[in-house]
């Protein structure tokens, strides 16, 4: 072998371009895999945190509404929101709409206006705050110590305080049972059945009613005497709220989800008298 000419060797280390470009793809490629991955998860963490927030707020309205509905008590007056009832007659401080609810309540108020009594006038609705604007869910609290009871509000009176229970109210739907008496007629007609019908209803009005002579001077009583049921047997409320969206975070193009609350069914006992069928002269004798 001549000393002077170095051999060729066919098998040198090392990568060519080829192999270097399919290598970079395929650490690309995995990068970009993990990368969405990561994404996906923070998003789905995010979407999470976003509903557990939204349910704790549903849950913490709906709480609050049914401790006041439940201590609601059957209120007359003599008017409402300024106009007098006919003369003799007396109105129950009860209403009710698809997406508003004003009635009178025990229970204890969210401001402590007066210390020495509970007793205050409650308003829900969906609307607008009369002193801040902002559009949402609304609770309204008035102190009626002096008996202004179903008076007309004043939104810039001390006596009432608005609160704004939550901003991005999509829909707000109230239900109330109501229970009707039937009549001897009706009663006859079902072969001796109920005394009493109740259907659900998107509306609630008390009709004045008028106290004579002849009924208990106390008006519970009396409006019980004639009517039997003074207020809804139950109160169904249905809230939706669609969270802000996150322009940072969340998709322009992607449509925000609403969330809603589970049916809640409050039911009304106070001032009400629960029918049962008269007991006969023969009834009588036979206990």
């Amino acid at each position: 072998m001549n000393p002077f000419i170095k051999p060729v060797y066919k098998n040198q280390s090392g990568f060519t371009l080829l192999e270097l470009i399919l290598s970079l793809a395929i650490v690309g490629i995995i990068i970009a895999v993990g990368l969405g991955g990561i994404r996906l998860g923070v998003t789905a963490r995010d979407v999470g945190e976003k509903k557990v927030d939204t349910y704790q707020r549903l849950r913490i309205i709906t709480e609050q509404l049914t401790q006041k509905l439940q201590s609601t008590y059957p209120v007359f007056v003599v008017q409402k929101d300024g106009v007098p009832v006919s003369n003799g007659q007396r109105l129950m401080a009860f209403e009710g709409s698809s997406s508003s609810l004003r009635f009178v309540t025990f229970a204890s108020p969210m401001t402590a206006i007066d210390q020495g009594s509970k007793i205050h006038e409650v308003k829900f609705y969906k609307g607008k705050h009369p002193k801040t604007e902002k559009q949402g869910l609304i609770l309204m609290e008035k102190e009626i110590s002096e008996g202004d009871i179903f008076s007309r509000i004043n939104p810039g009176a001390e006596t009432t305080q608005y609160f704004l229970l939550a901003e991005d109210v999509k829909e707000l739907k109230i239900r109330y049972y109501e229970i009707k008496k039937l009549s001897p007629q009706e009663i006859n007609d079902s072969n001796n059945g109920p005394t009493h019908s109740g259907k659900w209803v998107n509306r609630v009005v008390m009709d004045p009613f008028l106290i004579d002579q002849g009924t208990p001077t106390n008006p519970l009583l009396a409006f019980e005497k004639a009517n039997k049921i003074s207020l809804p047997r139950a109160v169904e409320i249905t809230i939706g709220i669609t969270p802000k969206s996150d322009e940072e975070k969340d998709d322009p193009d992607e449509k925000p989800e609403t969330f809603f609350s589970p049916p809640i069914v409050v039911l009304l006992n106070s001032g009400m008298e629960i029918a049962v069928p008269e007991k006969k002269e023969e009834d009588n004798e036979k206990a």
